[in-house]
């Protein structure tokens, strides 16, 4: 049991994914001991009796090995070479590799999507049927329903024993709010993904030689964007047909470096947050 614990919380760390689910209808483990949604909590749950007798090493290698399933969403920041072994495609790669022969865990993928809303579709189907994935990315929404179904896995237990030192590190950087997200009932379910806030903010990137050739200084304001925006096309710095400024269309979702949420924030619009107002109310 601490062995396939091991693993299965690496699977979930090193692919930066939400949920391990405790109840996977038709799947089964190589080694055939995968939990049930009730086993789950009372394996890890269990007490004394159950804990290591020696340290936990959160890298020990599955003997025999086993396999999981996951999820996947690729929206294009992926670029993969046809033919290569090494960068062939979601299921033949470096790091698939490197999960069989470092841990001994097989990864394959119930599905790889292109994009969210196909990923969200799948997600919320495998939920519907409970044939889930046995770890995968969720959103809001998904999670509390696996919840509410008792599908996701209590990780409380297992967590305190077999996490690195590292992932503790990046939940205890925040104050703990993102493990606080995850926890319910004093109990930690599914696995809280962690980023560094720096690398999460919405910046602008600018031309500093298209600012240098126009004799403009780096804006600071929105105002002053907008004016410097509208010299690159007066001037038609990018040649004809210059925009000012590009980004992606999903304005919400997207990489902090193409999103529009920094201009929001900057008129008073905090899309996807809650904050008070002047009287404390959300």
């Amino acid at each position: 049991m601490k062995k396939r614990i091991t693993a299965l919380l690496l699977a979930i760390m090193m692919t930066s994914v939400f949920v391990l689910t405790a109840c996977s209808g038709n799947n089964e483990m190589t080694d055939n001991t995968q939990p049930t949604a009730t086993q789950a909590s009372d394996e890890t749950t269990a007490g004394e009796e159950n804990k290591p007798t020696e340290p936990a090493d959160p890298f020990g290698k599955y003997d025999p090995g086993i396999t999981l399933r996951g999820a996947w969403v690729d929206t294009g920041g992926t670029v993969f070479v046809p033919g290569n072994p090494d960068y062939d495609s979601a299921s033949q790669n470096v790091y698939i590799d490197a999960y069989k022969e470092r841990l001994g865990i097989s990864v394959e993928y119930d599905w790889v999507s292109a994009d969210m809303d196909a990923y969200n579709t799948k997600w919320n189907l495998a939920t519907a049927q409970q044939n889930l994935p046995d770890f995968g990315m969720v959103n809001e929404v998904q999670y509390k329903m696996l919840l509410e179904a008792g599908l996701i896995m209590d990780m409380t237990d297992i967590f305190e024993q077999y996490a690195s030192d590292k992932y503790k590190a990046f939940l205890d950087a925040d104050g703990g709010a993102t493990r606080g997200y995850s926890t319910h009932e004093g109990r930690l379910m599914g696995l809280p993904i962690t980023g560094a806030t720096p690398d999460s903010v919405a910046l602008i990137h600018i031309r500093k030689d298209w600012l240098d050739k126009l004799d403009l200084p780096v804006p600071t304001t929105i105002d002053e964007l907008d004016a410097t925006m509208q010299a690159f096309i007066d001037n038609k710095m990018g040649g004809e047909g210059t925009y000012g400024l590009i980004g992606s269309k999903q304005a919400f979702g997207a990489d902090p470096d193409v999103a529009f949420r920094g201009i929001m924030n900057g008129y008073g619009a905090y899309p996807n947050v809650w904050i008070p107002d002047e009287s404390g109310k959300l």
